[in-house]
């Protein structure tokens, strides 16, 4: 899993050895553990899911945008 930012700078990335459990490779099962703290600026982030088949075929299987706000609680 990956967190790019809106010039495609790598803001933050999840793999199996840090971030993501594969419950069956078989069946592309997998659980995203909770990040936290999260560790990106405010702004918009674009995220994507990939896998990586034994052949080393990569597949985006989901995609998306995340929007980190200011906490105004926080100072």
């Amino acid at each position: 899993m990956m967190f790019r930012d809106t010039d495609g700078n790598l803001g933050l990335s999840l793999s199996n050895t840090a971030g993501i459990v594969i419950n069956d490779a078989n069946l592309y099962d997998f659980t995203v553990t909770a990040i936290t703290p999260m560790t990106l600026a405010v702004g918009a982030w674009y995220w994507s899911i990939e896998t990586t088949s034994v052949a080393g075929k990569i597949k985006t299987y989901l995609a998306g945008t995340l929007e980190i706000l200011n906490d105004p609680t926080r100072t």
